[in-house]
């Protein structure tokens, strides 16, 4: 999620303004305007605005995703008679399921939603058109049958608590820095009993992962004063969105797409993204494929064979690291072992709070402070 605006002194009402589902034209303004700021190496328009389309019809996106805008006036324009001069601000918004365990521990799925791509173009910064904006989503997420939504932020923890009432989690992550990143470079070799895979593998990873997410999520009592714990659930569909951005950005990068989206090792699987643009391997999971303890020895040289296996990915597209946002217990030992193990990595353990920030509004802004968020981890990004 991209910077709407740095906070200052904006004084723009939301009675001038408008809130409403963006037109197929504006979606091409829309994107044609943010391009220079998320385009990365694509640097023909055109490439762009491909890969948004790749983005908007997979299986998650083509019901559950919805285009915005604040416009200058309330109804959308006919065809051919878009104009960027009406369009102060955009975002997206992508539904999702989610668990949700209450105090008395009984699991619900309910409807999440996934807030993304909130841009707003330079000439219209600093004038609240954002704030206005988000203040407008917020009070469109409570008409709806929604229980929460999330966002990852850039702009700082306060900009969409103030705007919206966004809470920002606290937040970390592992970073694998590989010293030799050339590609072509001898690749380090990986565990006998790491299995490499493709995405039709990924249904299955997926199929084993939610139950046993669910499972734990109600075995485990909540934490003092906390009234919800909750996770979007991992399901293929929103693992697999991720790939469609990573092939086309591949394709039309080094002409090859990326096929291996992960590995497994006994009942422990990793899946990850390739990003191009930030030239890192991102961890989108650590999925444990049965309920049996987690805190085993042998998961966690299992866990240090597939981020041995991560790293290879990696040095092959001659990418700088490897990221997991908020490893649990099991991968940060894995990590450590592996980084004592391989001279050819620095592992760094670090806080995100630039970039990224993970933020979750409840229906209502209600239960401030309150919430269990789990699994802030990659996947949960869009």
């Amino acid at each position: 999620m991209s910077t709407p605006t740095k906070p200052g002194s904006e004084t723009t009402s939301q009675s001038q303004y408008y809130f409403r589902r963006a037109t197929p034209g504006e979606k091409i303004i829309c994107w044609t305007r943010n391009h220079a700021a998320w385009g990365g190496l694509l640097t023909e328009v055109t490439q762009y605005i491909a890969r948004e389309v790749v983005n908007s019809t997979t299986p998650m996106t083509i019901e559950g995703q919805k285009h915005w805008v604040l416009s200058t006036r309330p109804d959308p324009p006919q065809d051919g008679e878009e104009s960027a001069e009406d369009l102060l601000a955009a975002c997206e918004t992508l539904e999702r399921p989610a668990f949700v365990v209450g105090t008395d521990g009984k699991t619900q799925i309910v409807k999440s939603v996934g807030i993304a791509s909130v841009f707003t173009p330079a000439e219209n910064r600093g004038k609240g058109y954002a704030g206005v904006m988000m203040m407008k989503l917020a009070e469109w997420l409570d008409e709806q049958d929604v229980a929460f939504s999330v966002l990852y932020s850039d702009v700082g923890k306060e900009f969409y608590d103030k705007r919206g009432g966004w809470k920002a989690f606290e937040s970390r992550q592992v970073v694998l820095n590989l010293k030799d990143t050339n590609k072509g470079a001898e690749q380090i070799s990986t565990h006998d009993a790491v299995e490499l895979f493709r995405t039709e593998s990924v249904v299955e990873v997926c199929a084993k992962d939610v139950p046993v997410l669910q499972h734990k999520m109600k075995g485990q009592p909540l934490g003092r004063n906390n009234e919800f714990r909750v996770a979007v659930v991992p399901s293929f569909d929103i693992i697999s969105w991720h790939f469609g951005s990573e092939e086309y950005t591949g394709k039309i990068i080094t002409d090859k797409k990326p096929e291996i989206k992960g590995a497994k090792s006994g009942d422990v699987a990793i899946t990850w993204v390739h990003d191009y643009n930030k030239n890192l391997l991102f961890i989108l999971r650590v999925s444990y494929l049965s309920k049996a303890d987690e805190g085993k020895k042998e998961r966690v040289g299992a866990l240090a064979g597939l981020l041995d296996a991560a790293v290879s990915e990696a040095q092959k597209w001659g990418f700088k690291a490897v990221v997991a946002w908020n490893p649990d217990e099991q991968l940060s030992r894995a990590a450590e072992q592996l980084g004592k193990t391989l001279g050819s990595v620095d592992v760094v353990f670090e806080d995100r709070d630039k970039d990224n920030i993970p933020a979750l509004r409840w229906e209502g802004a209600q239960h401030a402070g309150k919430i269990e968020w789990w699994d802030i981890v990659k996947y949960t990004w869009c």
